[in-house]
Order: C-alpha cells, then structure tokens, then sequence
C-alpha cells in the first residue's frame, strides 16, 4: 500500500529544510524522486508518495524488515496496523497476537482437578 506524507512530515523525516516545507514543492519534488526517497508529488492535495520496492515494501524497511527511519516515522506509519486497510492485522506480529490470545484463552478456563 502506498504511503503518502505531507510536506511537514517529509521535514520531521529529515528530508526537507524548515524553509522548504511551504515553498515551492513541484522542484523539491523532483529532487526527493531523483534521490529516491519519493515516488510522487500530487500538486492538487501536496501529498508526496514514498518510494516502494518491486515487492511493495517501503524503501525505508532494511533486510529484518524493521524501519530504517522508526524515530522520524510519518504519522501514517506511527498509527499501523490500526488504520490499515485490515486494521490490526500486521504479518510480522500476527503469530505474537495469536500465542497472546490462546495465553489468555487458556488462563480463562477452569483448571482440572487432578
């Protein structure tokens, strides 16, 4: 799913300069594509969509698929998975949910008697 940032987020990420973030953002838009950062700009509602891999994953995912830039993290990113398109659901934490859950289950039961 493409990621979309705004001007304000793309400074708190580091990629901006304060002065830039209400400027003209068509030219910086084409300076964030050549650096790969950016994939594009849509000038109407001056969102930036972040650059994906073939695959999907967004470029800023190393090989553990943890994120290279957690701390500076748009907004979009710091509420998954709860605004996803299936919101809870993330694969990497699914199997941790799923052990949680049968832990409490279990914990719900009445114990045997021996």
């Amino acid at each position: 799913m493409p990621v979309q940032v705004t001007s304000e987020e793309l400074y708190h990420m580091g990629f901006l300069e304060a002065r830039q973030v209400n400027g003209p953002l068509k030219r910086i838009s084409q300076k964030l594509i050549k650096a790969g950062i950016i994939k594009s700009y849509n000038s109407r509602n001056r969102l930036f969509r972040l650059k994906q891999r073939e695959n999907g994953d967004c470029v800023f995912l190393d090989s553990n698929r943890l994120c290279t830039i957690y701390e500076n993290r748009p907004s979009i990113c710091r509420g998954f998975p709860f605004n996803s398109v299936r919101p809870g659901f993330c694969p990497s934490q699914r199997k941790k949910m799923i052990f949680k859950t049968l832990q409490k289950n279990s914990s719900d039961l009445p114990k045997r008697k021996k």
